[in-house]
């Protein structure tokens, strides 16, 4: 498995995350969960519950390691 970096740390000091087409999960209820948007080259995630709070930036290799371990099960245990 690739190992996945440390996404970089955006603090918000415009309105340049807003203008993102942001997405939620489906499963997701009541605004609470973490929404992703495609931001140059890379994805950007956000908290739900505070879309005017930091933002953090993978890059799509990154964010493609994630969602292969996610896929397989990986983190399944952080669950239980």
């Amino acid at each position: 498995m690739r190992a996945l970096g440390f996404g970089k740390l955006r603090r918000r000091r415009d309105n340049k995350w807003g203008a993102l087409d942001w997405r939620i999960a489906t499963k997701s209820g009541g605004g609470n969960c973490i929404e992703v948007a495609k931001f140059n080259d890379s994805i950007a995630f956000r908290n739900s519950r505070r879309p005017d709070g930091e933002v953090i930036v993978y890059t799509r290799d990154e964010f493609d390691a994630f969602l292969d371990g996610a896929k397989r099960g990986e983190f399944d245990d952080m669950l239980g």
